[in-house]
């Protein structure tokens, strides 16, 4: 029996480690589903979205997550004449404070990448020989659109054996087993907990997922470890920039219920006494 045939077989297992990826869920936008338009919700789309894009010239990029960003920035690395289109949000905004997306917004506009954040994108017209970007103020003209997707798990052939969500999520414990002790649940078929706010969120990332198949790994052979959680930690770079975030933004942990403030400091990223240094800001949260 091979995986690609019609035939079907039983196969018995001690443990079982559910591990299927996480399917694409496209924005609801008129035109989504044109040739001339690539959705990405990982790395991988990412990389194909660059050589699917070879011979276009002008990008629209339709995203505010730090994988939108980095295409951008790959993009701009080839010469290609980029729109970035955050809907109505200062760039990174969910991920930085308002210091940090002035500084993005500083770096991409000095390299003539055009940025659009006061603006929601309300249709994707295809003109046969690219796509007309609509948005409530205006209308763009490009080669391709990039436009950032959602996700969700990929778990319905598991419906009845464990227990799952509404929208397919599969419940796991501490240990990352699901309702069946025996079976086990990682990437983007589960939950991870975010320890910021000591929930469980549905946020797959590749990372996340190797991190839960060591525990897993380490669980099956008869120990107790327990998953740890994750503060979610990014790491950008924008023309030679480099910008890191984890946890909570100001305004998210106000929103979460937490007594918050934030201070900025900059300081040489390496100590005086070395042949060169540079200040960098650094926002600091307090809870």
């Amino acid at each position: 029996m091979g995986m690609l045939d019609d035939a079907t077989s039983e196969e018995h297992y001690d443990k079982l480690i559910i591990a299927t990826d996480s399917r694409t869920e496209a924005p609801a936008l008129k035109g989504i589903d044109s040739s001339n338009v690539t959705l990405i919700k990982d790395q991988q789309d990412a990389k194909a979205a660059l050589l699917l894009s070879a011979i276009d010239q002008q990008i629209a990029v339709i995203g505010n997550d730090p994988l939108s960003l980095g295409l951008v920035d790959a993009y701009r690395q080839k010469g290609k004449e980029v729109t970035l289109f955050t809907n109505g949000e200062p760039i990174l905004h969910h991920n930085f404070e308002e210091e940090y997306s002035r500084r993005a917004l500083d770096i991409l506009t000095a390299d003539n990448i055009k940025v659009v954040t006061d603006e929601h994108v309300t249709e994707l017209d295809d003109n046969e020989i690219g796509i007309t970007v609509a948005t409530d103020k205006g209308s763009y003209s490009v080669s391709r659109a990039i436009v950032a997707a959602g996700q969700k798990p990929d778990t319905s052939i598991f419906e009845g054996v464990v227990e799952m969500d509404e929208n397919g999520v599969i419940a796991v414990n501490e240990f990352i087993q699901t309702s069946d002790p025996d079976i086990y649940a990682i990437g983007g078929s589960t939950t991870i907990h975010y320890n910021p706010t000591d929930k469980d969120v549905y946020k797959p990332q590749p990372t996340e997922g190797v991190r839960q198949a060591a525990i897993v790994a380490h669980n099956i052979h008869g120990e107790q470890m327990k998953d740890s959680g994750t503060q979610l930690s990014m790491s950008l770079n924008l023309d030679g920039t480099y910008m890191a975030s984890l946890g909570l933004t100001f305004e998210r942990a106000k929103a979460a219920g937490f007594d918050a403030d934030v201070v900025t400091i900059e300081d040489n990223y390496r100590p005086e006494f070395m042949p060169t240094t540079t200040p960098v800001p650094d926002v600091i949260g307090l809870g």
